[in-house]
């Protein structure tokens, strides 16, 4: 996987959140309308960020400075890959100490809706 295709996939996760979020009122109200920041730090690559505001997700960007985030992930490129394509659950790579997660509980609940 390049970035070009990890960020198509990281896209289409948005999208679906976006949907679901649109589609599912109990999951919108789970969500509710705090705004976050989401960053994804790969030590290998770039930096990454999209926010949320209003139940919606904006399209992810690359980020040349260090973010203030709610929610920040940091990992390298190929554990991200593998988490994103369902082929590492993000409790594995975390527990491997391949991925580090700063949230609070609820963040982490929106993480896991996005990442699924």
């Amino acid at each position: 996987m390049n970035e070009a295709e990890l960020l198509a996939v990281v896209e289409e996760k948005i999208t679906l959140f976006n949907e679901k979020v649109k589609e599912d009122s109990d999951f919108a109200e789970i969500i509710g309308t705090s705004d976050r920041t989401v960053s994804i730090s790969i030590s290998d690559g770039d930096n990454y960020v999209c926010e949320l505001k209003d139940g919606v997700l904006s399209p992810v960007k690359k980020s040349d400075d260090t973010v203030t985030s709610d929610i920040s992930l940091e990992s390298d490129f190929e554990t991200i890959g593998a988490i994103l394509n369902n082929e590492m659950s993000p409790m594995k790579a975390y527990v491997k100490q391949k991925l580090s997660v700063n949230a609070s509980f609820r963040d982490l609940m929106l993480l896991r809706q996005l990442l699924s």
